[in-house]
């Protein structure tokens, strides 16, 4: 999850087609700010469809009115560990900027905590 958010995963269903339904909520007040100035709900829900789901492959597309964020991840073995390949697409190109800061935040923890 970002910094400053909490996520609730509501409902994962790792089937395409199945549903990804989470919860994301500011929990940082600088976030909460963040989100009172670009005019969002500091909590909402995101529902997702799975579109690709197999040991080395995840996708989901979040549809948002009328627009769609499409989200897959793809893990290649490599000589030295997993590659790990990234792509956020979104019919409306400012929709990506979020994702990608999201996702980049959610990836420096992961990393902090496998430093561990």
């Amino acid at each position: 999850m970002p910094r400053g958010f909490d996520v609730e995963v509501e409902k994962l269903d790792l089937r395409v087609g199945g549903e990804f339904v989470y919860r994301m909520t500011a929990s940082d007040p600088a976030k909460v700010a963040m989100m009172e100035k670009m005019g969002r709900p500091a909590s909402f829900e995101v529902t997702s469809v799975i579109t690709a789901a197999d040991p080395y492959r995840f996708g989901y597309d979040s549809p948002m009115g009328p627009e769609t964020l499409s989200v897959s991840v793809e893990f290649t073995a490599v000589d030295d560990g997993v590659k790990m390949v990234l792509v956020i697409d979104a019919t409306k190109p400012e929709m990506t900027g979020g994702a990608a800061m999201g996702w980049r935040s959610s990836l420096e923890k992961f990393e902090e905590r496998l430093a561990r």
